[in-house]
């Protein structure tokens, strides 16, 4: 393997694990918001015009596919569909979906983070659940970008810092 490959091999590998992070933290927050605040508080978050996912800023997160399926998960959870029905559907959309290794695994854990946002599971085992389907580098990227507060009271936004995980 030449330096050059080896480099870009390195980068894929880097904007992969700060992906998988991304999308991991975007549903440790939704699961949060649901969580305080009632699963109605994730109508926020969608976006009925474009059939996407928003941040707290109103802008599309993901790709369109990774946009779509979460669009959908959501708006199951919204409709008040089971959890297990709700796997089913984003699990099928997800295998039939054409999208490469690094979307496949952002879909996984983006399903995962919904099932955890309507069930109300506890934040910090929605962070290891979600880790947990990632390698250990990005595991530890998402333990440090998904945090609370010392008192559990609020979400604490941290900047991805270069090399992080790394």
């Amino acid at each position: 393997m030449n330096i050059l490959t080896k480099f870009l091999h390195k980068t894929e590998n880097l904007l992969a694990r700060k992906h998988w992070a991304g999308v991991a933290k975007y549903f440790f927050e939704l699961s949060y918001m649901a969580r305080r605040e009632g699963l109605l508080a994730l109508a926020d978050s969608v976006c009925e015009k474009s059939r996407c996912v928003l941040d707290k800023h109103g802008n599309r997160v993901f790709s369109k596919i990774e946009s779509r399926i979460f669009y959908e998960g959501l708006r199951l959870v919204l409709d008040g569909t089971d959890y297990e029905s709700i796997r089913k559907i984003l699990q099928d959309m997800a295998e039939n979906a054409e999208v490469g290794r690094v979307g496949r695994i952002a879909l996984r854990i983006g399903i995962e983070g919904i099932i955890c946002a309507q069930v109300g599971d506890n934040p910090f085992y929605i962070k290891k659940k979600l880790g947990s389907l990632v390698d250990l580098r990005t595991f530890d990227l998402i333990d440090t970008i998904c945090v609370l507060d010392k008192e559990g009271e609020k979400l604490h936004s941290l900047a991805f810092s270069e090399g992080a995980g790394e």
